[in-house]
């Protein structure tokens, strides 16, 4: 075998398993680790969230420092 060859046949087979850990991954990395949410869950949050009126205004930095250090 010649250096060229030699070369060519690790070209292509870096491209191989650079396609076959992208396959891998994509199949293995798809699983949501938390788990699936119930969708009556995510209904009533969501229609919380909309529901919801903002209870303040913040018109500057301080208004809002303020707030926070008031709930702590």
């Amino acid at each position: 075998m010649t250096t060229k060859l030699i070369e060519e046949q690790l070209h292509t087979l870096n491209q191989e398993v650079a396609l076959l850990r992208s396959a891998v991954l994509s199949v293995v990395g798809s699983a949501d680790t938390e788990g699936e949410y119930r969708p009556e869950f995510v209904s009533s949050v969501l229609a919380r969230v909309h529901a919801r009126v903002a209870s303040h205004k913040f018109t500057n930095s301080k208004s809002f420092l303020a707030l926070l250090r008031k709930k702590t």
